[in-house]
């Protein structure tokens, strides 16, 4: 069970979780705008709203983080690293992650592009 806790953990810092209000508040808000215009809610349509925008925001938080490791913008002490800028800072203290990233990207992509497809 701890390492469950910790895989998902990592996980969760990987796709930077306490981003993600940033695709799922405007989602929303356009759905319940939506259903407020034409009184129908379609639950299925909105899972795969949801699907697209979390798909892509995720790829674009983990791509972002693997660009800015190689080119080197994300800040290497601690102190200069923020909630709100240098990134995770994952790739820094763990490059053995990069193959898990770049799938975890891909897999973002992956989930937009079937949810489109849906």
């Amino acid at each position: 069970m701890v390492a469950f806790r910790s895989r998902l953990a990592a996980l969760l810092q990987m796709i930077r979780v306490q981003f993600l209000i940033g695709i799922l508040f405007p989602l929303t808000v356009g759905t319940l705008i939506t259903v407020l215009h034409i009184s129908i809610f379609h639950l299925l349509d909105f899972l795969i709203v949801i699907g697209i925008g979390l798909g892509v925001h995720i790829a674009t938080n983990v791509y972002n983080d693997i660009y800015d490791t190689q080119q080197h913008a994300d800040a290497e002490d601690e102190t200069s690293r923020g909630s709100w800028s240098g990134g995770s800072g994952l790739l820094l203290t763990n490059p053995d992650l990069m193959p898990k990233m770049l799938r975890l990207a891909r897999s973002g992509v992956l989930l937009s592009a079937l949810c489109v497809v849906g």
